[in-house]
């Protein structure tokens, strides 16, 4: 018995093709502001769906349909190459402009020229697209062997234009989209499970689908919608690119926690350029991309991370007066980025006690305060949690490292003159340490390797007096620790 023509299922499947074309193509013109009159489009779009609709649903000769459809597409751009050229630059300006300003490795897209920026180049750009949305939509709802890539092909640009831009998005692209979503789910089940009554019940369920819909939108009209700020999507989109990618380096790298310093060995440039410091202001700063908290056996483990109320990068910078300065960073190629040390206000990277991370961004600017006043011995009450904290977590405990390195101070004569002023003053306190681990040791690249068995920082203050920055910071922050005075 011959089978019949499925007429429901072209029918439905048509319906599913088209909402899925115009979600995808439509909704980034209209959510990015770019003057579009759609009638046509949708007009056009209505005929691809139901062309590939009844071209796939044949059983045979399928083929010739297709390369008829395809050819009238090549034609067509063959034709209208001007005019579609013109429409991808009006386009891929207003899509690139906005995530250009956040990944610094993507070129700033040329603003076309006002002339190019007309109806009928962006109605033969978006045409062309449409059809290639068209066709590849129905090729993975008809003949695909699951619901996935169906799903897939529209989502990109969607969420584009979500994410990138401060223009409402179109509303009804949105409740298309929907419709198409809950459809393709609902059509790929019912033809597994009922193929006999496959069109019939898919042509019920995509009723109930636009009516659902339709009941929604009333509840949440387009009048009382308010879109999420333009940097709260940015952010959103980064952490997102951030997660991901600690997710994937997690697999082949080690997640620097603790970092052992009896691995230290002479170090060489190669040349390669890391990042790049533009500065809106003059001075010395220190930038950093870990912090460390407690040494132990040659080993500095990860500052705990604080979870009070009170943010320790910038509370000592709290009550100064003065205008910001600026630090621009961009092609920074570490995983981690890099950042001033403390006195840092900025919303594209977020800094914690130990860690610092840029959520996928290449490019960032940071302001701060250059001048610092120090008030060590009037801590406000919100400050005074965060210190206890400081003292618990950032001091040596009890034990040899702190034995060895009070005995090195007692040796050079230094342990009563270093504890007078550190009762007295922090800070002073702090500069003579620095200044002590300075004048020890002379700066080199290629220092040796600490032997087997030896503490790095007693070797490097007692005998071998030669080392690179791991060696004075680390020698610096234990000794401070060892006095007593909170340090990282």
């Amino acid at each position: 018995m011959k089978k019949k023509f499925p007429i429901l299922e072209v029918l439905v499947d048509a319906v599913l093709i088209l909402f899925g074309t115009i979600a995808s193509v439509c909704v980034i013109p209209s959510a990015y502001g770019v003057e579009l009159h759609p009638h046509i489009l949708v007009e056009i779009c209505i005929l691809l769906a139901l062309y590939l609709s009844a071209s796939l649903h044949l059983r045979k000769a399928a083929l010739a349909p297709t390369l008829i459809y395809a050819a009238g597409v090549v034609i067509y751009g063959v034709l209208k190459r001007a005019q579609v050229a013109a429409g991808f630059r009006i386009v891929a300006y207003a899509l690139m402009k906005p995530i250009s300003v956040d990944f610094s490795f993507l070129p700033v897209p040329v603003e076309p020229d006002p002339a190019l920026v007309t109806d009928a180049n962006l109605q033969a750009f978006l045409f062309v697209t449409a059809a290639v949305f068209a066709f590849l939509i129905a090729l993975a709802l008809i003949k695909g062997r699951t619901a996935v890539p169906g799903l897939i092909i529209p989502a990109p640009a969607f969420l584009l234009s979500l994410i990138y831009t401060d223009c409402t998005p179109a509303l009804y692209t949105v409740i298309l989209l929907t419709i198409y979503v809950g459809g393709v789910l609902l059509a790929r089940g019912v033809k597994k499970n009922c193929p006999e009554k496959a069109g019939r019940a898919q042509l019920v369920f995509l009723a109930l689908i636009v009516a659902l819909t339709a009941v929604l939108q009333s509840l949440a009209p387009a009048s009382g919608f308010t879109p999420i700020p333009f940097a709260e999507r940015q952010k959103m989109v980064g952490e997102s690119i951030g997660r991901m990618q600690d997710t994937v380096l997690g697999f082949f790298f080690h997640d620097p926690r603790e970092y052992d310093l009896s691995t230290e060995d002479d170090r060489f440039t190669n040349g390669s350029k890391a990042f790049s410091i533009y500065s809106t202001c003059e001075g010395t700063f220190l930038l950093r991309t870990h912090s460390y908290g407690r040494y132990s056996r040659s080993v500095w483990l990860a500052a705990p991370e604080y979870t009070g109320e009170w943010n320790s990068l910038e509370a000592l910078g709290s009550t100064q007066t003065g205008r910001y300065e600026g630090l621009y960073i961009r092609d920074s190629y570490a995983d981690e980025r890099i950042v001033p040390y403390a006195f840092i206000r900025d919303e594209q990277v977020k800094t914690s006690e130990s860690r610092v991370r840029s959520y996928g961004r290449t490019a960032y600017r940071w302001t701060f305060m250059p001048e610092l006043q120090f008030e060590p011995k009037r801590i406000p009450r919100e400050e005074s949690a965060y210190y206890q904290f400081a003292i618990q977590n950032y001091t040596l405990p009890n034990g040899p490292e702190k034995d060895a390195l009070i005995k090195l101070l007692s040796d050079e004569g230094l342990l009563p003159w270093f504890t007078a002023i550190q009762q007295i003053d922090h800070y002073q306190a702090a500069q003579l340490v620095a200044g002590y681990v300075r004048n020890q040791g002379t700066y080199t690249l290629t220092p040796g390797r600490v032997p087997s068995g030896k503490d790095f920082i007693q070797y490097f203050l007692r005998e071998s007096h030669s080392g690179y920055c791991v060696h004075f910071a680390s020698s610096t922050t234990a000794i401070l620790q060892a006095l007593g005075i909170p340090a990282r």
